[in-house]
């Protein structure tokens, strides 16, 4: 951007699953797959701002691209399953999403969740978030100019200042 190089958002390498296997697996670096995604549309425009927020001292939000592995397991045409792990600077985190797919969009359910060790304000505090982050996410295409998309989620946190309160965010 702004004509200077920047780091990599994704890169991967995908192995499509045969005909007589149920499921793909990729490695690399990437974000979970939603339903409408940042990097998607990282170089047309903004992210998808409400997968940016993060929740209190914990800096993984839902758009960051990470290294890890994940896998698509495809129980039909219309169902299919997306289960990545990765591990971040401190802590392993995962993410699962059952998605319904329709001839117009596609609808998700997701949880994501880990465990975080931090060094508050890098003055070797360190203290421990343990999280989970269940939610929802929709995109459906009405017509062919048109598309309609949608994401909520609720954070709980085990200490998500660093101070010790237990605290849940929208």
């Amino acid at each position: 951007m702004g004509d200077k190089p920047g780091p990599i958002y994704e890169a991967q390498i995908v192995f499509y699953k045969p005909s007589d296997l149920p499921f793909s697996i990729r490695l690399g670096k990437f974000e979970p797959w939603y339903a409408k995604s940042p990097g998607k549309t990282i170089l047309t425009h903004f992210g998808y701002s409400p997968l940016s927020v993060t929740s209190g001292a914990n800096d993984s939000t839902l758009a960051n691209s990470k290294p890890g592995i994940g896998t698509i397991w495809y129980f039909s045409q219309s169902l299919l399953a997306f289960i990545d792990i990765y591990y971040l600077e401190g802590g392993p985190e995962g993410f699962i999403r059952l998605v319904a797919k329709t001839l117009d969009g596609e609808v998700g359910i997701f949880v994501n969740g880990g465990s975080r060790r931090f060094d508050k304000f890098q003055q070797f505090e360190n203290f421990r978030d343990n999280y989970i982050r269940p939610g929802i996410d929709f995109a459906i295409f009405p017509v062919n100019f048109l598309e309609v998309s949608g994401f909520a989620a609720f954070a709980l946190h085990t200490n998500p200042t660093g101070e010790g309160e237990r605290k849940g965010y929208i």
